[in-house]
């Protein structure tokens, strides 16, 4: 443990053959065994406060009487005790604390990057800046103090820990997070941070929701063990994040909704990954503008929603012939305004989607029509836009006027207000679950 600070401890009494002149300590220039085991912060805590004139060497310290270094010594422990939050609800306090008076909390339990956090399980929420945390959101929003040195090797659950913690840029690389199970936003809209975790190990977490949504990260990831996660839903939304993950581990994931929606920068190698388990791949990749990677050799078999799964993504164009869709049920907007996208799927099984509103908005496919959209309840504005449709092969259908009503035609309006929406929906969708 590092020395306590001056203005963090009251100095104890000053026995009367020692005079009161307090000296700046120097360097110890001696092992501590010369000194009886007296431990080296002790000693400190005694040339800190109570050395005359001359006695700022362990050498000299020595001479301070046993009965005053006994004293010192029950002083430091005291302290010790002060340091160390007694419950995490204690911690979950005293941060509240902090936040409100800075100064008045270092006098009651000593600066907050010396805390000793060994014992916390929990740190859901503690810096969140949302105002119905704690009502304390400004000065959370605020917070920027150095709590590398926390010990957070119990820690389990760090939900919403630093949400909207919009000044926290603090050095995090060190803390020991492998017992940690939920990051669900942990991170969300924390606007400054860009530490480096690239050491971090997560091989026990399970869930990543939100965790980097709308941050500035440039972190390498690809050593991370992902192989115990379960949901890694939006992710990276928002992000600048650009970094190459291609190795991670997914098989075990379900939910990949939203991970890269609005990851405008991102666009790195994913082929490898297994998302075999994969059952929402909705708005992954919505209006990641950059993203062209390949996922032809996905296995989406157990994937149930596409819906706007590419909407917005303009450069899109990934040869995705082959995928197994036949248990998706909705496609609504997957790709919409995908201005890039010339893939042919005609071999797609779709005989269960329901849902195909907006499907091809703004650009006609090859092989189009091919595709049995007899079961979907809604085709509304499928075609609007795409000017070169071919209108003539909606008798192959086999639908009735009625259902196809509105497939080439839709209110702008309400299209324009949707897409300008679309992307903060995604981002804001169950942040507090």
């Amino acid at each position: 443990m590092l020395a306590p600070s001056i203005s963090a401890v009251s100095p104890p009494p000053v026995p009367d053959n020692v005079p009161r002149t307090p000296t700046k300590p120097t360097k110890p220039t001696k092992p501590l065994a010369a000194y009886n085991g007296l431990p080296e912060d002790v000693i400190y805590v005694i040339i800190s406060f109570v050395c005359p004139k001359g006695l700022t060497t362990l050498d000299n310290a020595s001479r301070v009487s046993k009965g005053f270094r006994m004293h010192a010594k029950r002083k430091l422990n005291i302290y010790r005790k002060l340091l160390k939050p007694r419950s995490n609800a204690d911690l979950k306090w005293r941060v509240k604390q902090w936040l409100k008076d800075s100064r008045a909390a270092e006098n009651r339990f000593g600066h907050i990057s010396d805390w000793d956090t060994s014992e916390i399980t929990t740190m859901r929420e503690l810096f969140c800046a949302a105002e119905e945390a704690r009502g304390v959101g400004l000065k959370a929003a605020m917070f920027d103090e150095d709590i590398s040195r926390w010990n957070t090797s119990k820690v389990t659950c760090m939900l919403n820990m630093f949400q909207f913690a919009a000044s926290f840029k603090g050095d995090l690389s060190k803390w020991d997070v492998s017992n940690v199970t939920d990051f669900r936003n942990c991170f969300y809209e924390a606007l400054s941070f860009d530490s480096d975790l690239s050491s971090w190990n997560v091989k026990n977490c399970k869930r990543f929701d939100g965790m980097f949504s709308r941050v500035p990260l440039t972190s390498e990831l690809s050593s991370w063990d992902m192989s115990s996660a379960i949901s890694l839903r939006m992710m990276f939304a928002g992000s600048t994040f650009n970094r190459d993950i291609g190795t991670w581990d997914v098989s075990n994931v379900t939910q990949m909704a939203s991970m890269f929606a609005g990851a405008e920068y991102f666009d790195r190698d994913l082929s490898g990954w297994d998302v075999s388990n994969v059952q929402n791949m909705s708005c992954m990749f919505c209006n990641a503008s950059s993203f062209n990677g390949d996922v032809s050799s996905w296995n989406t078999i157990s994937v149930r929603d596409m819906e706007d799964m590419f909407s917005g993504c303009v450069k899109f164009n990934s040869d995705i012939s082959k995928w197994q869709v036949r248990g998706v049920l909705s496609m609504e907007g997957m790709f919409c305004n995908c201005k890039s996208f010339r893939c042919d799927l005609s071999k797609w099984d779709v005989s269960l989607v329901q849902g195909m509103e907006r499907l091809f908005r703004g650009l006609v496919p090859p092989g189009y029509s091919g595709l049995n959209i007899r079961n979907a309840y809604s085709v509304k504005r499928m075609f609007h836009g795409a000017d070169n449709f071919d209108r003539s092969v909606v008798k192959s259908w086999g639908m009735s006027e009625r259902a196809l009503e509105g497939m080439f035609t839709g209110p702008e309006r309400k299209l324009k207000e949707r897409a300008a929406k679309l992307l903060d929906g995604v981002l804001t969708e169950g942040l507090h679950e």
